[in-house]
């Protein structure tokens, strides 16, 4: 079978829908996956008896242990999960000697309104440059009592957090994401086309261009200096102000 059709819709489908239902995004990643592999066994599968349908499956999941066996070999995806595991031991690490602690309580000693403490966080998150997961979440787990303890919800929180990570990680000449940038580049050939410019100064030069960095850093300040809160956030941080909890407990656990 050549093409898939409407059966190719189903995992992307599957995927969204188990995560917004459960709230569990590696149950529902999971779930695709499977999901995706038995609509690709059974469309290379000679006949739907019954024995045709179990070589389908037994064939699929076989497939995708060579497909998870051939990617682990790369070494640059060992290096991401090894980067990645490492990255969250750090957090742990710093969370159990009790040094996110006493950066939160001597942070929450300074900061005294509201502004100020996401004004903190914005440019606490721009210092943390090296990775855009590293800066979520040791920024996240420093600032989060400091940000409760002012009633900032847990959705406008994740929102500075997440618009300043990735931007500025992805301007950072020093970051996880200029290897990626880097090794995209070689691949495709477009630094043959310009002389006497490594890979660095290539990479430097398109700072300037990425538009998208600018204005979504622009647009956190703007909604931290002005207040401007609409949508679902707006209604979480009423709902934080009023007294009803920095987020739906009923609905995200």
């Amino acid at each position: 079978m050549d093409s898939l059709g409407i059966w190719s819709v189903i995992p992307p489908v599957l995927t969204i829908t188990l995560a917004l239902i459960f709230k569990d995004v590696i149950f529902a990643l999971v779930a695709g996956i499977l999901s995706g592999t038995l609509i690709l066994g059974f469309s290379q599968a000679s006949s739907f008896s019954p024995g045709g349908c179990f070589y389908a499956i037994c064939s699929a999941f076989a497939g995708l242990a060579d497909k998870v066996a051939g990617s682990l070999t790369d070494p640059w995806n060992i290096r991401i999960i090894l980067f990645c595991a490492l990255l969250g031991g750090f957090v742990v690490l710093m969370t159990s000697t009790g040094s996110i602690r006493s950066f939160g309580e001597w942070a929450a000693g300074k900061l005294k309104t509201r502004t100020g403490t996401l004004l903190f966080t914005f440019f606490f998150g721009i210092l943390i440059f090296i990775d855009d997961y590293f800066n979520s979440l040791s920024v996240g787990t420093a600032m989060r009592p400091v940000t409760d303890k002012m009633k900032v919800s847990r959705a406008k929180l994740a929102y500075i957090l997440d618009a300043t990570a990735a931007p500025v990680c992805i301007i950072a000449p020093i970051s996880s994401w200029f290897v990626t940038v880097v090794s995209t580049l070689r691949k495709t050939g477009g630094l043959e086309k310009f002389e006497g410019i490594n890979e660095f100064g290539f990479f430097v030069r398109l700072i300037p261009y990425n538009l998208y960095v600018m204005l979504t850093l622009l647009m956190v300040l703007l909604i931290i200096l002005l207040k401007w809160d609409f949508g679902p956030m707006f209604r979480s941080e009423k709902r934080a102000a009023d007294g009803f909890g920095l987020y739906n407990e009923n609905l995200y656990g």
